[in-house]
């Protein structure tokens, strides 16, 4: 989204801080026309995405309009996440601890102007706490998903998830 509709190199080399000056205006004009967003992760356990102010607005912004959030990891990060969950049994544990780690407040933007307008805009959102609720539940649910799917790829036999769920994967069925 902010490759698109702020550019951030503009604002740090030539100066042109015209984009910034509204979070608001810089963003939602935009997710207006989106039919969705997508949020490209580096890592699944300490995505840099989650610790830019920028990024966070953007995703709650679009929480906000109803507008649909989709995550996608890099290829590497794809590769350790599978690996983590098919080989660990007790993954979610330590998967749900990453995500509960999301910190809206600690997150930093390039410009302490643009830090500002942010965190007053974030906290107009129902403030960090509601944020970062947002943020971890959806990015939760997302990695669950995933890690389904996972499963079912590979056939793997079994994952236990959150609240005591457990899927089991036969050859030719699923049973909860």
């Amino acid at each position: 989204m902010c490759f698109f509709v702020n550019n951030h190199f503009r604002t740090l080399v030539d100066g042109d801080i015209s984009g910034s000056q509204d979070p608001e205006q810089a963003v939602k004009p935009n997710l207006t026309q989106a039919r969705g967003m997508l949020a490209v992760l580096s890592s699944w356990h300490t995505p840099v995405y989650f610790t830019r102010l920028w990024t966070i607005y953007e995703q709650t912004a679009a929480f906000s309009m109803g507008v649909p959030v989709t995550f996608v990891m890099t290829p590497s990060a794809t590769d350790s996440f599978q690996r983590y969950v098919l080989t660990d049994r007790s993954a979610w544990e330590d998967v749900q601890a990453c995500v509960g780690k999301i910190d809206s407040a600690g997150a930093r933007a390039n410009d302490p102007e643009e830090e500002k307008r942010l965190r007053s805009a974030l906290q107009e959102q129902g403030g960090f706490d509601s944020v970062n609720a947002q943020l971890s539940n959806a990015f939760l649910a997302w990695l669950e998903k995933t890690g389904q799917e996972m499963l079912l790829r590979e056939n793997a036999t079994e994952l236990v998830l959150p609240d005591d769920i457990c899927i089991t994967v036969h050859d030719d069925f699923v049973s909860v």
